[in-house]
């Protein structure tokens, strides 16, 4: 019998002792100035650039968690700042790292800044960050690991492609989660975006295929939802080639809709649908898509039906441009009003064909007003429907008032 004990001493109790006494003194190990010297090369040869920190403590207890303290992670050619944090934390996997290999399950950054840029050749400041290569094994990049969190950060955004003049945006208040799950990559995203008429908010959450990051030129798709609260439209216009309709909405928008965004070489997708939007005074459904984005190409379709509103605030909202291409100053001229609603419509830019916009719907008026001709006639009452095609405005069922004369029942056609 004691034999028996003794031995059961040795197999259990002695290997228990000596991996106790390796956890207790992991601490003193993992916090050396030579583990510390071990992070950040292995960080700067993952992510090929240089990385400075003040400060790296590990904690052991209830998991191995390396805190490093005033991080800055500089641009690829070393000169400006591309990442600063006042703490990111790694927790890490215990085994490799006690190999030299620094590998980390979840990592999160508490109110970092973060500076995007794409520049005049359309590649963007982090595109580096995403280059495959042959070993997995080693420290992961901060945007790859198997968790990524922000709380409280601000990410700025700019953009010199295609324009003269840089197109900036900023988001604050960034709180992001970006998790793998198998295959597919989650992640929410919160950002509030400061304006002069008060800041939005923005949601986005969804996936996206794992490969599709991790295999250098492979296409793939992100699906998901978004969500904004007193977003003004009319600020994204100079992402996208200076679009003259989001240009004309000035007033600012709650939205919510389903998205897919789809990329390949070269190419760049993104379809809108199951769209609602309001800015108090008009309903909009529908969806809309933008086709070879973020290319002086850029394409755009639209499907929408409105709730009733003012059409002087349609005709405000008009670009000159559009107005003085397509002959419709007499919009302005007649003084017109009334209650319009779109039935239907779809809307398309096409800037490579040689009639760009194209318009095509069905349209009701109500009270509609305006003042006509030479001796300025004045139009009231008129009610009608506007069957909008290519080339022509078919106009059925028009009752209304034309100077001291009613109308019962008219139509025509512009």
């Amino acid at each position: 019998m004691w034999n028996l004990r003794r031995t059961f001493a040795w197999l259990v109790l002695v290997p228990l002792a000596i991996l106790a006494a390796l956890i207790l003194s992991l601490p003193l190990i993992l916090n050396s100035a030579d583990y510390q010297a071990l992070l950040i090369s292995q960080a700067q040869e993952q992510l090929r650039r240089k990385v400075e920190m003040k400060r790296a403590h590990v904690e052991v207890f209830p998991y191995v968690r390396m805190t490093l303290d005033d991080v800055v992670i500089r641009e690829a050619d070393g000169r400006e700042e591309f990442l600063s944090t006042a703490h990111l934390f790694i927790d890490l996997r215990i085994f490799p790292l006690l190999k030299r290999k620094v590998l980390a399950k979840r990592i999160a950054l508490d109110m970092p800044k973060v500076k995007i840029k794409r520049g005049p050749d359309g590649k963007l400041n982090i595109s580096d960050l995403f280059t495959a290569t042959a070993d997995t094994s080693g420290f992961t990049t901060p945007l790859l690991g198997e968790e990524l969190s922000i709380a409280d950060g601000e990410i700025a955004f700019e953009d010199t492609f295609g324009s003269a003049l840089p197109r900036a945006v900023a988001f604050q208040h960034v709180n992001t989660t970006v998790k793998r799950t198998g295959l597919q990559l989650g992640y929410r995203f919160f950002a509030v975006v400061p304006q002069e008429a008060g800041d939005a908010t923005i949601t986005v959450t969804g996936e996206i295929a794992r490969q599709a990051i991790e295999q250098a030129g492979a296409g793939g798709r992100a699906t998901g939802r978004v969500e904004a609260k007193r977003v003004g439209l009319a600020r994204f216009a100079p992402f996208l080639n200076d679009n003259v309709f989001l240009r004309g909405v000035q007033a600012p928008f709650d939205l919510a809709a389903s998205y897919q965004y789809r990329w390949a070489e070269g190419t760049r997708a993104l379809d809108i649908k199951d769209l609602t939007a309001t800015d108090g005074k008009v309903t909009i459904t529908g969806g809309f898509g933008l086709a070879k984005l973020f290319t002086p190409r850029l394409q755009f379709t639209a499907s929408l039906t409105t709730t009733p509103f003012k059409l002087e605030s349609l005709v405000a909202s008009i670009p000159e441009e559009v107005i003085q291409s397509h002959s419709l100053g007499f919009l302005k001229d007649a003084q017109v009003a009334g209650a319009v609603q779109f039935v239907s419509l779809q809307v398309g830019w096409m800037p490579e064909q040689e009639r760009r916009l194209t318009v095509q719907g069905e349209v009701d008026l109500s009270e509609g007003s305006a003042v006509v001709g030479a001796h300025r006639v004045p139009l009231s009452d008129v009610k009608g429907k506007l069957r909008v095609t290519a080339d022509r405005i078919a106009i059925e069922q028009l009752t209304g008032r034309y100077g001291l004369a009613e109308a019962t029942e008219g139509r025509g056609e512009v």
